[in-house]
């Protein structure tokens, strides 16, 4: 599992550096955002984004009409209403239509992402949903279309971080994930930079 505690500042395209990620009381943002994720779709959506690097627009679309679904996650299957991982890390395959760049390339789910998405699922089955390969990885709280959308994705997310205490604005999330995949490349000690899921993303 990524580890949230060690984090950077670090400057975006914008110019505008992202401080230290921590609250007043020396806690991670990550943490104290998952914790005020009441919402388990809220709570999906962040640690997509901060463990596994996904941007927003691949999560949920403008229109909710595609995004990722349960087939996109080959590692997880679902049986007499549970859902197991059969390892973890596990794997994300992000298709070449929700790919920014255009082609498909995968990321991998943490341990605690696993258990997330677990609860989240779980939670729609006990609901009576019925979850097939093709069925929304996240659903729109009003199902007027089958997918989530990009803005709505944001605004949880958004919103989330508003109750920890921050105003940083939700790529912040990606940005967490950036950073800990240069640490690590940093700590192997390679002379030359290894490719990440976000070069292709």
């Amino acid at each position: 599992m990524l580890n949230l505690t060690v984090l950077t500042s670090r400057t975006t395209k914008s110019s505008r550096a992202t401080p230290h990620f921590k609250n007043t009381e020396g806690h991670p943002v990550w943490v104290v955002t998952y914790q005020k994720c009441v919402d388990h779709s809220a709570r999906v959506a962040s640690v997509l984004m901060a463990h596994s690097g996904l941007r927003i627009s691949t999560i949920g679309n403008y229109l909710g009409n595609d995004r990722l679904t349960v087939g996109d996650f080959p590692e997880m299957r679902i049986e007499n209403n549970q859902v197991i991982f059969e390892k973890t890390p596990a794997m994300v395959v992000v298709r070449s239509c929700l790919s920014k760049a255009g082609h498909q390339y995968f990321t991998f789910l943490s341990e605690e992402e696993c258990e997330y998405l677990k609860d989240y699922l779980e939670e729609r089955l006990r609901t009576g949903e019925e979850l097939t390969s093709k069925s929304p990885m996240i659903t729109p709280k009003v199902r007027m279309k089958p997918f989530i959308k990009a803005t709505n994705v944001g605004d949880m997310i958004r919103k989330a971080i508003r109750k920890s205490g921050f105003k940083w604005r939700p790529y912040v999330l990606r940005a967490c994930f950036d950073t800990q995949l240069i640490l690590a490349e940093s700590k192997r000690a390679h002379h030359k930079r290894l490719p990440t899921v976000l070069d292709g993303a």
